[in-house]
């Protein structure tokens, strides 16, 4: 009751321990789910410099295409457009379109 004896066992090891973060090196269950694991620690080869690349490459894609997307959003109703303007049956066929045939299209096509 007043505490004597209890360093004995688990919770006395427990007690009188210091917990600490350790950071696994080689854990391979780690190392599949979590590529930055791999990509972190050395040795660099060329996979690892191909990797570091293409992820520094990633925001300079991301910004082309927001440059382009103001274009894309005009041009494909344009061309849209312009491709029914050119085909007056297919606006007929179009209008025409309800679930009934686009399931009939789908089942014919999963055959």
């Amino acid at each position: 009751a007043s505490g004597m004896n209890t360093y004995y066992g688990k919770f006395g090891f427990d007690f009188y321990s210091h917990y600490r973060g350790t950071l696994v090196e080689n854990n391979f269950s780690t190392q599949k789910f979590d590529p930055t694991v791999w990509l972190t620690f050395p040795p660099y080869d060329g996979m690892k410099l191909f990797a570091y690349r293409c992820i520094s490459k990633f925001p300079l894609i991301l910004d082309n295409i927001k440059k382009v997307l103001p274009f894309v959003k005009v041009a494909i109703p344009f061309c849209a457009a312009m491709y029914l303007a050119n085909h007056p049956a297919m606006v007929d066929m179009i209008l025409d379109l309800n679930i009934k045939k686009i399931l009939k299209w789908i089942s014919l096509a999963w055959r």
